[in-house]
């Protein structure tokens, strides 16, 4: 059996410290990266309404239903979680059927646009029934329930195609 050691001479290679070095470097890179993943969510501010068109009640009831949307179901489907409640595991079951597991962030948005305008169709139906001054305001400025939601859609929506925030 022959000794390869010796054949090349008996001293060992010295240890590259280099590699050492690469590790807490590579792991600074990736917890950069996984914290500016966190900066890429949506953010939930109130939109200036032109030509006075909007409701503020059913501003207020938006941001805060998409404050509530995008921490509890939005940003574990983004970042891959397993899912953990109802919400988060209908818009994965949605992306799944449409996408199957290759979604992207513009799948989730597309996906959260249906599911959470949805819920806040129900909702802003709730308001105008039990609120006069949001009705009156409602009829004043829409043609129709549908035409509401579509505005809002347009205005609050996760798409960045088909909304402005």
């Amino acid at each position: 059996m022959l000794n390869y050691g010796r054949l090349w001479g008996s001293k060992r290679p010295k240890r590259s410290y280099r590699l050492n070095a690469r590790i807490p470097f590579s792991f600074a890179v990736a917890s950069l990266l996984f914290s500016c993943s966190s900066s890429n969510l949506p953010k939930v501010a109130l939109v200036e309404h032109p030509d006075n068109r909007g409701v503020p009640a059913i501003d207020d009831v938006i941001v805060e239903m998409k404050g509530e949307y995008i921490h509890d179901c939005y940003a574990p489907v983004v970042k891959r979680e397993v899912p953990e409640t109802r919400c988060q595991t209908e818009l994965f079951q949605l992306l799944e059927r449409r996408y199957r597991l290759n979604y992207k962030k513009v799948h989730v948005d597309m996906a959260s646009d249906d599911l959470f305008f949805r819920d806040v169709d129900q909702r802003v139906r709730v308001l105008v029934r039990t609120d006069p001054t949001v009705r009156q305001m409602v009829k004043a400025n829409f043609h129709s329930q549908e035409e509401l939601i579509q505005y809002y859609k347009g205005l609050y929506g996760f798409n960045p195609v088909t909304s402005q925030n």
